[in-house]
């Protein structure tokens, strides 16, 4: 009997564990607006005690590149010298500008193998700022948020070229 029990716990686990990442439901597009500047990176401060920041690179090929560090990178250099060289899916993603309006797409961590697309809508301050007000996920729903970007200057920038956006 225990044995029955622990194929079938066994069985479970796998079923639930395994799972496809979701796709991407916004397409790519090329951005030629000029509602935000694309030649630097925004980043949101997390924790100041601790560095933690969050930085989200936009794209002109409609590609994000999203993460979070606690080294403070001003220069591609930092970035290649604190491995930050993201070639994890949860780190890339797809943006649009419609009016005043962003939407970032990317994927979230793996949850039990899955990964799960995070929905970010803000609105557009002026070209060097944005403001993230809501974050949807399929997993963990609608949560209001209110997370201040600002725009930095990088360059040159890490290369948007990955192999989980086509």
């Amino acid at each position: 009997m225990k044995t029955i029990e622990s194929v079938l716990c066994l069985l479970s686990f796998f079923l639930f564990s395994c799972g496809e990442d979701e796709k991407l439901t916004l397409n790519k597009s090329i951005y030629l607006g000029n509602e935000l500047k694309t030649d630097g990176c925004y980043y949101s401060i997390i924790e100041p005690n601790k560095k933690l920041t969050n930085y989200i690179f936009l794209y002109k090929n409609g590609v994000v590149l999203n993460f979070v560090d606690t080294t403070g990178i001003k220069t591609l250099e930092d970035f290649n010298q604190n491995n930050l060289n993201p070639k994890n899916k949860s780190s890339w993603g797809v943006f649009i500008v419609s009016n005043s309006h962003l939407e970032i797409q990317c994927w979230s961590s793996s949850f039990s193998g899955k990964r799960y697309l995070d929905n970010s809508i803000a609105e557009i301050v002026n070209d060097t700022t944005f403001r993230i007000y809501k974050i949807i996920n399929a997993r963990s729903g609608e949560t209001d948020v209110n997370d201040l970007f600002y725009y930095m200057r990088f360059s040159p920038k890490p290369d948007s070229t990955n192999v989980f956006i086509k």
